[in-house]
This record gives structure tokens, sequence and C-alpha cells, in this order.
């Protein structure tokens, strides 16, 4: 399918949490948050970006920064949702929801357990959400829930021989048992043979990009204000509850933005596989064969 120069895509994925980010860190540069009153009622500062003067360097700058934070979260919050649940191509196919593997260090070498911590303390609200609702709270079994066990079977019976229309190898076991990725396939044989489907495609793959930046743009917008808060702590001074709450909230906002990346990037892997499930030219077998799925 033709692609236009400048899509959907590039407004949700990278110019709107570019702006969002400018006008976040805005904030923390320019306020000093002792309390939530500073951080709200000083809007002078916000206004003035959006002079007639400053419009235009400010849509490069947030196209710029949009492209940055899309780089930075597909390394920092997708690989944490991979390290904690895998790809969606594997709970899908899953008996039942994943349990988390983040802290699953056995044969991992001392590098990779440290980049697991640093992305634990960068992603804190994520961390620490993802325990106390994803786990405790048990919506991990809604938001990486599998297939129904029928829609898997068909997706197995089909797999096989869309590999034999392509002429392609299946017997290759040792690379099934490992990171065998099947779904790659599946997209990119359906998203140019199913238009409805592809659209679909197109549209999840710009809301979890879209979700997955601004899920890394509110997480460090709220690691800013924590520093900040703890290190302005003065305890002749009372609590500032509403800078803790405020504080609180942004963590919510990130962490739900993170299920919204995780939702639609499920969505997304499951839109692949529901093309070749209903692939008419892709006859099902009338025997069963076996695989292994990841």
């Amino acid at each position: 399918m033709s692609k236009n120069p400048f899509s959907l895509y590039d407004f949700l994925g990278y110019a709107f949490p570019g702006a969002i980010s400018i006008i976040l860190f805005w904030f923390i540069l320019r306020v000093s948050p002792n309390s939530i009153y500073d951080l709200l009622n000083n809007n002078d500062n916000l206004f003035s970006l959006f002079k007639p003067n400053n419009l235009i360097l400010l849509i490069l700058a947030s196209y710029v920064a949009g492209h940055l934070f899309a780089y930075l979260s597909s390394l920092i919050v997708e690989r944490f949702s991979l390290w904690n649940y895998d790809y969606p191509s594997s709970y899908l196919m899953a008996e039942e929801p994943p349990k988390s593997n983040l802290f699953n260090f056995k044969n991992l070498e001392t590098v990779k357990i440290f980049w697991r911590i640093i992305f634990c303390f960068v992603l804190f609200p994520i961390s620490i959400c993802s325990f106390l609702f994803g786990k405790c709270l048990r919506i991990n079994s809604y938001v990486i829930r599998p297939m129904d066990e029928t829609t898997q079977k068909h997706l197995k019976e089909k797999y096989p021989r869309l590999l034999e229309t392509l002429n392609l190898s299946d017997s290759d076991e040792e690379t099934l048992n490992n990171n065998y990725d099947y779904h790659r396939i599946i997209y990119h044989y359906e998203y140019e043979k199913q238009s409805k489907h592809s659209k679909k495609m197109d549209n999840y793959v710009a809301l979890y990009g879209f979700l997955r930046s601004l899920t890394l743009i509110f997480t460090l917008f709220f690691d800013c204000l924590l520093i900040k808060g703890i290190l302005s702590v003065n305890w002749r001074m009372p609590i500032d509850w509403e800078m803790i709450i405020f504080i609180t909230i942004c963590g919510l906002i990130a962490y739900t933005f993170y299920l919204g990346f995780i939702k639609f990037y499920r969505r997304f892997t499951l839109e692949s596989f529901m093309a070749l499930i209903t692939d008419p030219e892709i006859k099902s077998p009338k025997y069963e064969h076996s695989h292994h799925w990841h």
C-alpha cells in the first residue's frame, strides 16, 4: 500500500507527544514546584511558548522531540514490557496469562541484569503499579489475556499452510523452540493482501507508538517532579499533600498510558492473526498439525 509522506502516525506518534514533552519539561525547568499551585497557576511562561514568532520553532522542536521519545520509548518502555510478558504473539497463544519475567535473572549476564534494574528505576511508577495493580489486583489477566482455544486451533492449522504457500520450511525444531518470529511472516503476507486489515494494523501501530511515547514522557515527568520534591523537602514545614497527590496522579497517568500501549500492541498482533485465519486462499488442512509457538 502507498504511504503518505506525512501520515496520522507522524502526527500522533511524533508531533503531538513532542509538543506535550516540551510543555511538561518547560514547567520542570522554569517553575520551582514548592507547591502544586506554583506548578499550575504560573501560566505566563507557558503562554509565551505559543507566541506567533515561536510557533514554527515549536512545531519543528515538537517533531524532533517526538522522534527522540519514540525511539527512546521503543528501547525502554517496549523492552520493559517484553521482559515482563514477552511478545503478544507469545501470550496470545498461551494457555493462561503469563507471569512476569522481569526479575527472572536466571542465566542472564551481569550487564543485562544491570539494565533491567536501571529500567525499573527509570520507569519507577510503571514498576510499582505493575506490581500493585497488574499482579495483586490481577489486571494483567485481562490486559494480556490469550486467545480462546478455538481461535488458537484455527491459527495453528492455517500457519503451516501459509508456509507451504510461501515455500518455506517449518521442520527446524531447534528454530521453532527458540525465538521464532512467526508473527512477522504472517504480518508481511497479509498486510499487502487484505486492505481492510492493513488499515486497522496501521491505526494500531500509530496508537501503540503514540501511547508508548506518552508513557515515557509522563514517567520522566513523574521522576523529575519526585526528585525535585525530595530535594526541596523541609522537615520544619508541613507536608505538601497537594504536590504528593499531583505526583501520584502523574504516575497513575503514566501507568494508564502503559496499559493502553500493551492493549494496542496486543490488538495489532491479534489483527494479523485474524487476517490469516479469515484468509480464504489459505485452506485449513484436514489433519491437525502440531506446532510450538513463541
